[in-house]
């Protein structure tokens, strides 16, 4: 197991070096364990996962957050999106979860924002909005 201190660095960089550190352990000792703190947002936690299974492991990916999400029914920001990977690799094609807390992307909510698209955007189901603007 190691230890890295992403020194408030790019996220997804400092993810990329401390799943390639984990793919090396994983190869020298059947395991590979990389844990990394004071870091910035890691992107698509999914690269990390696909990144493992390219190298032929099994990769399992989380991170915690800030409270940026509110519980079912809350207005209120009371929960991290908490975001976990886990990737298999496969002859007939990996499997990679990525999976968060939220039923939508945060980003994806800012930028259709921004736009003045978030009803139109996220019109899911039947023809009606979950999201209101």
């Amino acid at each position: 197991m190691e230890r890295w201190d992403g020194k408030f660095g790019t996220g997804n960089l400092n993810a990329h070096f401390c799943m390639e550190r984990a793919i090396h352990l994983a190869h020298q000792h059947g395991m590979g364990c990389s844990v990394l703190r004071n870091t910035n947002h890691w992107m698509r936690a999914g690269t990390y996962g696909w990144q493992a299974a390219e190298a032929g492991c099994i990769g399992i990916c989380w991170t915690n957050t800030m409270p940026n999400t509110p519980p079912w029914g809350s207005k209120e920001k009371k929960v991290g999106n908490n975001p976990l990977v886990m990737a298999v690799p496969r002859a007939e094609g990996h499997i990679v979860l990525d999976f968060a807390m939220s039923q939508f992307s945060y980003g994806q909510l800012e930028s259709y924002s921004t736009k003045g698209e978030v009803g139109a955007r996220l019109n899911i189901g039947h023809g009606e909005p979950r999201v209101r603007k």
